[in-house]
């Protein structure tokens, strides 16, 4: 009967450590990136829209999927986009008032011990995010039956200029600061 408080005290704490785990599981996110060395670096906007299917301004949705390949862990995320506005369509496919954009960006939950997930980026995309609006340079996969955000984030632009992962990989990244003046500047989202 001694040994009461003593059991008690030790249900307690593994109690409280198993509760930090889970809580801990639920909110830790990591990033990685993907080395990805053969994407094309584009010079202008003209350069990039002639490697491109698909150019429109779009709002990101709150709606992803996460796509694990195979199980080496490759993957990408599934992004439905609400589309504003299409500046080309080279491919004059069809298009919807939402699209599924393939973002090279996935997560995907740790394994064993390590608690939370990991955000894999391949080179510096980083991931849209609801609510904020974006000009995509997109070309279309026929396998996968969906647009993939061109050259990774030399494809991708901010124009609410709320995406502060975007501005973070533009300011030390002069070339795509470069890239991203020039796009705008030919949209007319800058005078």
């Amino acid at each position: 009967m001694k040994n009461k408080p003593f059991v008690f005290g030790v249900l307690i704490i593994v109690l409280i450590a198993g509760i930090s785990y889970i809580i801990a599981d639920q909110t830790i996110e990591n990033t990685e990136t993907i080395s990805s060395s053969d994407h094309h670096i584009f010079a202008d906007y003209e350069e990039l829209a002639e490697h491109a299917d698909l150019i429109v301004e779009v709002t990101a949705t709150n709606e992803s999927t996460q796509v694990i390949e195979d199980r080496s862990g490759r993957g990408h995320t599934v992004t439905r986009v609400a589309v504003n506005q299409v500046f080309a369509n080279s491919t004059q496919q069809k298009l919807h008032d939402q699209l599924d954009i393939l973002e090279p960006t996935y997560v995907m939950r740790n394994r064993g011990l390590y608690t939370g997930v990991t955000r894999y980026n391949y080179g510096h995309y980083t991931p849209m995010y609801a609510d904020q609006r974006y000009v995509l340079f997109l070309t279309w996969d026929d396998k996968r039956q969906g647009y993939w955000v061109r050259s990774l984030e030399q494809g991708k632009f901010n124009v609410d200029h709320r995406d502060t992962e975007e501005q973070a990989t533009r300011a030390n990244n002069p070339q795509l600061q470069a890239l991203k003046t020039n796009v705008l500047q030919h949209l007319a989202y800058l005078d």
